[in-house]
């Protein structure tokens, strides 16, 4: 018992990196979007509150607990056609491996009661992590996201830093937690609760 309680602190303290969680319905200006998120990466729920600045714009903030998994983001519409809306955020998350985020959207709402569903391609980069490495990561998102009531996404992105053509072996472990080169720190598996619309 002892045991487990102490690896759940070290993931807390020690976990992966984090990511925004986005509001896939595009706020207007002033419209806000506030969820609760519950992730792989940060463990202990974070708390995400989104407004818009524009039709086109919206910020985020994500504070986490105590600070893990907290973070900024911005989103941009880049396009809307139909049913179908074309995103791009940056984001920078506090975490054990504090990483910024390039993400690019591809939106489709489902039906007229608030269902999207969406891939993003991502890019990810920890400058230092919990072994003084950085990591630079690729990969791809999917999410599903009903309005005003739930969402979900799930992920990987892998290190090509890791991509190796010797006989190098990279560790990818700090006293048994994922550190920034570590296949698990590319996990993203999150669901999110809306607390506000």
């Amino acid at each position: 018992m002892k045991k487990s309680i102490f690896i759940i602190l070290l993931l807390v303290l020690f976990g992966c990196s984090g990511h925004p969680t986005i509001s896939p319905q595009p706020l207007k200006f002033g419209e806000t979007y506030q969820a609760i998120t519950i992730s792989y990466e940060s463990i202990l729920p974070t708390y995400v509150f989104r407004v818009g600045v524009s039709d086109k714009t919206n910020i985020g903030l994500r504070i986490g607990l105590p600070i893990h998994g907290s973070g900024m983001d911005i989103s941009k519409v880049l396009r809307v056609r139909k049913n179908k809306t074309e995103m791009i955020n940056f984001a920078y998350t506090f975490s054990s491996n504090p990483s910024y985020d390039a993400t690019y959207y591809k939106i489709t709402q489902k039906n007229h009661k608030g269902i999207y569903t969406y891939w993003g391609l991502r890019g990810s980069y920890i400058p230092f992590g919990i072994s003084g490495n950085e990591s630079k990561r690729v990969g791809l998102v999917l999410g599903y996201h009903q309005q005003g009531k739930w969402g979900y996404e799930i992920g990987y992105l892998h290190d090509v830093t890791t991509i190796t053509f010797d006989d190098e072996i990279i560790e990818d472990n700090l006293y048994g937690i994922p550190n920034e080169n570590s296949w698990q720190t590319g996990l993203s598996i999150r669901i999110n609760f809306s607390i506000n619309n």
